[in-house]
């Protein structure tokens, strides 16, 4: 459009200058002629040009799996088509991370559901063995039950932290009225074991959401007591740290190369292996909604001698969770 604008002023131009000087009718017909023909020329060119960059980003919008890159475009005939052509690039590059970032996480969400298909299977099958007794041991079925709430726990909490669907409620609780409703989700699993459990003083407010600290405890309490044969399990406030909550066991303990790697996605560890129930799941699933809370979890532990949990419940009111 331009261009024909241009030829158009020119050819305007022309006749005027033509008419000013009172030159022959017949050289400004050959002069106009040899204007429209270099303009026509122009533009017919400037028009397989566009179409030819028009069909290369059709193709590359048919391909959507190609990386975009400027060389895709050809070579920039101005400044704002350079600009265009960075922009588009810049916008590739974006649309590649998140495509890759969205395999990983299928991928991720792929290995986590195989490993959670394997594991509940050992609970079933169990349950499925004491029912096959003339007298079933319902204390022991209570427990297999336990296990298979836990794994579906396990699931449902996993989605709702990698979909987003947190439904975050922050607001002050007592941490003692928190201890309680996570042992009375736990109760079975001390019946079973008969270790004692020694609560310390918990009298103290916690900023949090309930709903997703009770999970938390929970999973730690469930692994203090899949890791103790004998002894006792103690709940209480650090007294060297305000609001940090300590589940503290005389279990087997961690080997020091494991302790670092505890919280990681699908590590079990020496101690995970020996019992051969470990999924390498519920550590990592408590880390990530600490992380989510505002929260801290650690573990301090000597093997033989017992593991210690701290739970750093200290938030800032303000913070943009």
């Amino acid at each position: 459009m331009k261009k024909a604008m241009a030829a158009l002023i020119l050819f305007l131009i022309e006749t005027l200058l033509f008419y000013l000087y009172e030159m022959p009718l017949e050289a400004w017909a050959y002069s106009s002629v040899f204007i429209l023909l270099i303009f026509g020329g122009w533009i017919i060119l400037d028009e397989v040009q566009q179409r030819k960059k028009y069909k290369q980003l059709k193709n590359i919008q048919k391909e959507a799996e190609v990386y975009l890159e400027t060389e895709h475009f050809g070579k920039p005939e101005n400044a704002v088509e350079k600009e265009y052509q960075n922009l588009a690039e810049m916008l590739g590059r974006q649309w590649e991370n998140a495509r890759q970032e969205a395999r990983c996480q299928i991928s991720e969400a792929n290995r986590y559901y195989i490993r959670w298909s394997h594991q509940i299977k050992t609970p079933i099958a169990a349950l499925r063995l004491l029912l096959e007794e003339e007298e079933p041991d319902r204390a022991a079925m209570e427990g297999e039950i336990y296990r298979i709430e836990q794994y579906v726990e396990f699931a449902l909490q996993y989605q709702r932290l990698e979909g987003g669907h947190k439904d975050l409620v922050f607001a002050h609780y007592s941490l003692e009225s928190i201890v309680k409703k996570a042992l009375k989700k736990t109760g079975v699993l001390f019946c079973r074991t008969k270790l004692a459990l020694e609560l310390g003083n918990l009298q103290t407010d916690v900023l949090t959401d309930e709903k997703w600290l009770v999970f938390v405890l929970e999973q730690v309490l469930t692994n203090a007591v899949k890791y103790t044969r004998k002894g006792k399990i103690s709940i209480y406030l650090d007294p060297e740290k305000e609001k940090t909550l300590v589940v503290e066991d005389t279990g087997m303990g961690i080997r020091p190369e494991d302790l670092p790697r505890i919280f990681e996605w699908g590590y079990t560890g020496y101690n995970g292996r020996i019992k051969n129930r470990a999924t390498g799941i519920g550590l990592a699933l408590c880390r990530q909604t600490m992380e989510m809370l505002g929260h801290r979890i650690s573990a301090k532990s000597e093997p033989g001698k017992g593991t210690c949990i701290y739970l750093d419940l200290a938030v800032d009111p303000v913070r943009d969770y």
